[in-house]
């Protein structure tokens, strides 16, 4: 049985990911987000003063240049510790702007972060990982509404100078951790990460069910435990670590979606099949103004990482000219039962395309 990865399937996992509701109930969702970094991070959710602006947006580092300048009193930031990871309940089904910096010690200007999350009562909880870079401007730690949280209490300046806290630069700051490819690393997931929900696709139809029903969550290669990439001279550069390699049964699909607008479809779909041909991978493009899907990039599987690479060219025409600066993608694991015929997948994450590191 042939699986296409389109835009109706992922519509009918959204759909149903969150089980039955009435239509007539507002809903509200939850994403969860984590400090993947040795320094707090102060943050917003869809403050006033930036309604209708996207991560994308070429006015996007003035405005929030300015949010920051502001010395009026503005809303309460919230604030994550080094490492840790807070649920943000009761947002409204759709995209949010999450707008907040990192006050690093030893920094003159804090790293700025602006992130579109996706909020979906249907799907169930969000994962978003929070780095310092690539930050998308940088604000001075004295000026306007960021100067109450650059003073360090006289606690921590002691820890500092014994050597408790570890000594940072702007460089080790800025820094983004490398995944075991030695790419950037865009998210990672905790060993017990599980969805609330999966879908299973076969020849009776498309299911949404409880992961406690799943037949594939755990064998070798559905889980993913971190997502790496980076954008540079050679292209686009993808790669995932997956704990115990892979099997030819399993397939990565990032949906690419140019925007999040209510009715929205993907643009296009990468599936990534890390054993297609016994050791050799493969990289399949879907896409809706094809006829059918064709093989795109350089694939290398080893071990327990699978790197995908798409040329300037492939990536110009197939790619970037459908996302634009706005876009998002969301990240799932498949395992197809060759005995049943049938494909489990697994939700992971939505991160937008600002969120990957990029070098020019």
């Amino acid at each position: 049985m042939t699986k296409i990865i389109l835009a109706a399937a992922l519509a009918a996992f959204v759909a149903g990911a969150g089980f039955a509701q009435s239509a007539t109930v507002a809903q509200s969702a939850t994403v969860s987000v984590q400090n993947e970094e040795n320094a707090p991070f102060y943050f917003l959710v869809d403050p006033p003063e930036l309604a209708g602006l996207t991560a994308g947006s070429p006015l996007m580092s003035s405005r929030v240049a300015s949010f920051f300048a502001a010395r009026e009193a503005g809303p309460a930031f919230t604030l994550l510790a080094p490492g840790a990871e807070v649920s943000i309940d009761a947002l409204s089904d759709g995209t949010h702007l999450l707008v907040g910096f990192f006050a690093v010690q030893d920094l003159e200007d804090f790293p700025v972060r602006v992130i579109t999350v996706q909020a979906d009562s249907r799907v169930g909880e969000r994962f978003y990982a929070i780095f310092a870079s690539p930050a998308q401007l940088t604000v001075p730690r004295t000026m306007g509404r960021v100067a109450q949280f650059a003073k360090p209490s006289e606690q921590t300046s002691a820890r500092a100078a014994r050597g408790t806290i570890p000594a940072q630069n702007a460089a080790a700051a800025a820094a983004v951790p490398l995944g075991p490819t030695g790419l950037p690393q865009i998210a990672n997931f905790v060993a017990g990460y599980a969805p609330a929900a999966f879908t299973r696709e076969g020849k009776d139809g498309l299911s949404v069910q409880p992961i406690a029903a799943s037949r594939a969550w755990s064998l070798t290669g559905a889980r993913i435990s971190a997502l790496s990439g980076l954008m540079d001279q050679s292209g686009l550069r993808l790669a995932l670590t997956v704990p115990g390699g892979f099997s030819e049964n399993v397939s990565y699909f990032l949906y690419a979606f140019a925007t999040r607008a209510e009715g929205s479809t993907s643009a296009m779909t990468l599936e990534i099949k890390p054993r297609a041909y016994g050791s050799r991978g493969a990289c399949i493009l879907w896409s809706r103004d094809r006829d059918g899907p064709r093989l795109i990039g350089d694939v290398k599987t080893i071990r327990e990482s699978v790197e995908v690479v798409i040329g300037p060219k492939e990536l110009g025409t197939e790619v970037a000219s459908k996302l634009g600066d706005g876009g998002s993608f969301d990240l799932t694991s498949g395992w197809y039962d060759h005995a049943l015929g049938t494909w489990e997948e697994f939700y992971f994450t939505t991160l937008a395309m600002a969120d990957l590191p990029a070098t020019r």
